[in-house]
């Protein structure tokens, strides 16, 4: 196992207050602590609705004071996956564009090793969206974080990592992304750097601002 363990799920806004209870009833930790990092104005990462300390993993000799390397986190909806249609309650057709199961054919076979690939069968099949459902909405989330913040503290770099694991690991076709966003992604690998990227970003995050595109971030959680 990895350092740091994150499992992170995200949630129909409707439910997610019913899946924290759930998990509090079966005994899951919540962090109640002030100086998680989680929780502070500087953090770089998205803030979750709630986030459960897993406790009974074995923890570094180095673990840093607020940080808990393995966790729990529940996010709304319409905070990460907004461009994305409602989750279906079922498993996903084979051919739904939008979400797929953890253990479709279609995704690499499992590596032990890395803990990466397609699950086995034997697992509870948790859905999850395509890879270029996924792409666009790292980007979008990626746009939203390159408009002003009051503070100035950005999670721009957090969504441009995630875009760039994709890029790296990922057999995306960039034709498969909607027109809009493609142009984004592939100047990610202009060979005069990313300045080109970021440029273009900036355009495009004001005008889907101006079109209302953005949901309003909600900093409430925990």
């Amino acid at each position: 196992m990895s350092p740091c363990q994150e499992f992170t799920f995200v949630i129909p806004d409707q439910h997610i207050a019913r899946a924290r209870e759930v998990l509090l009833t079966a005994n899951f930790a919540s962090c109640c602590q002030d100086d998680c990092r989680l929780v502070q104005p500087t953090n770089r990462s998205p803030r979750p609705y709630a986030h459960f300390i897993l406790a009974n993993m074995e923890r570094p000799s180095d673990e840093i004071p607020g940080w808990h390397y393995f966790r729990l986190d529940l996010h709304k909806k319409s905070q990460l996956l907004w461009t994305l249609p409602d989750i279906p309650l079922g498993a996903p057709a084979p051919d739904n564009p939008n979400y797929m199961l953890v253990t479709d054919n279609q995704l690499d076979k499992y590596n032990p090793r890395s803990g990466l690939g397609r699950e086995p069968y034997t697992h509870h099949p948790v859905k999850i969206p395509t890879l270029p459902r996924y792409a666009e909405s790292l980007a979008y989330m990626y746009l939203r974080e390159c408009l002003p913040r009051p503070g100035g503290c950005s999670r721009a770099g957090f969504w441009l990592r995630e875009m760039s694991y994709i890029g790296q690991y990922c057999r995306l076709q960039t034709a498969d992304l909607e027109a809009r966003i493609q142009r984004l992604w592939q100047l990610q690998y202009h060979p005069s750097g990313l300045h080109r990227m970021f440029r273009h970003g900036d355009r495009l995050a004001a005008e889907l601002s101006n079109a209302n595109f953005f949901p309003l971030e909600e900093e409430e959680g925990e």
